[in-house]
């Protein structure tokens, strides 16, 4: 069964302030204030940065549920999708692979 969890975080942060991936880590937006640069005369809008935070492993419940309502499945298929992404992400992490998590960042 073949799911992106990946997208599924950045749709969440829509919604969430963070997003924990049980047994991986959480990701979190961090609120950034509004800034002037005067010498290139340009305005940055306060804004929020994704963060990733590895002591975040708690399963709060979050991405599970929104896995299981957007495929349609059960809760212990949820949880394998969850595991099966956190296997895959830690195995290329650990051959210092780069994992893109579009449109949030990259961890290395």
């Amino acid at each position: 069964m073949a799911y992106d969890v990946a997208s599924s975080i950045n749709e969440l942060l829509f919604e969430k302030n963070s997003v924990i991936v049980p047994g991986f880590g959480g990701f979190e937006l961090k609120p950034q204030p509004a800034n002037i640069d005067h010498i290139k005369s340009t305005i940055s809008p306060p804004n929020k940065v994704p963060s990733f935070n590895k002591n975040l492993t708690i399963n709060d419940g979050v991405l599970v549920d929104y896995i299981q309502t957007q495929n349609e499945c059960t809760l212990g298929q949820a949880n394998k999708i969850i595991a099966d992404f956190v296997a895959e992400v830690e195995g290329k992490i650990e051959k210092k692979e780069i994992v893109e998590f579009p449109k949030v960042g990259r961890i290395y």
